[in-house]
């Protein structure tokens, strides 16, 4: 509803706000670094739940889509048209706003596209249990730090590459990719030295390096929606408790919010 969608809305320009605050505050970016990275932020484009004009974007779609009573010819012509789309976005270029996106609504993700400088959140990730109306605690620890997970991908060690219009030029200053690598260097060293357990008992050392982009991203993204909500309180002002959960403090509903869509249940059983 018309609600949901300004809150969210604000949402995402908190989080914008808290990754400006980030960047400002980051004494080892030079001034060039900082004002190329600022400008990258400002230019790029969030779109949330689903393209516009929906329905119609499914029907011009698919509308050359011969679909016949032959299974063999379906799949031949599926396969062709496929191939056409395909090309046609290369060739052409494309509102994203208007035309379908590469995550269907229905589909609870968010990728970011650096060659586009934009983030996708399908509609599916805008409603319970990742969002509630009213309890902006839980939001923005849940889809608050989604949001700022697929933007901090924009400046993780592979989209730091690609400046404000996509294109994988140099746009940071030596001095501050060689101040990048000594701070992703620790993090690296940190993440090698974790080890779980899993359901078979058996023990999985983490690569430091193979994570290092989800790390910066999950990282940064809690830290970006942890300043935004602060905003949003200094705007809004206190929410009130929960009822049953009156023992929490909003600060607190915000990190249960957060391990909330960031927990999963394993499959016990074996794999045979």
């Amino acid at each position: 509803d018309n609600s949901s969608k300004a809150a969210l809305i604000e949402m995402n320009d908190n989080i914008q706000w808290a990754m400006r605050k980030i960047i400002n505050e980051a004494s080892w970016l030079d001034d060039e670094s900082k004002i190329a990275t600022l400008r990258k932020l400002a230019t790029t484009k969030t779109y949330l739940g689903y393209p516009d004009d929906y329905p119609n974007i499914l029907n011009n779609l698919y509308q050359n889509l011969n679909i016949t009573d032959n299974h063999l010819e379906n799949l031949i012509s599926i396969s062709n048209f496929n191939a056409k789309n395909k090309w046609n976005s290369l060739v052409n270029k494309r509102d994203w706003k208007n035309i379908e996106w590469g995550m269907a609504p229905n589909e609870v993700n968010a990728y970011n596209d650096n060659s586009m400088n934009a983030i996708f959140i399908p509609a599916a990730s805008l409603q319970a249990p990742f969002y509630f109306n009213g309890i902006q605690s839980l939001n923005y620890g849940s889809v608050g730090s989604t949001i700022g997970h697929e933007l901090s991908h924009s400046y993780d060690d592979t989209g730091r590459l690609y400046n404000e219009l996509g294109n994988v030029v140099p746009w940071w200053t030596n001095k501050s990719h060689e101040e990048y690598t000594k701070r992703t260097r620790c993090l690296v060293d940190r993440y090698n030295d974790v080890k779980i357990v899993n359901n078979r008992n058996n023990t999985i050392v983490f690569n430091g390096n193979v994570t290092l982009d989800e790390n910066i991203a999950d990282i940064t993204g809690l830290k970006e929606a942890y300043f935004a909500y602060q905003r949003f309180l200094d705007i809004h002002g206190q929410e009130p408790r929960l009822p049953g959960l009156e023992q929490y403090n909003q600060e607190q509903i915000f990190f249960l919010g957060y391990a909330n869509v960031s927990t999963i249940q394993v499959n016990t059983y074996p794999v045979t």
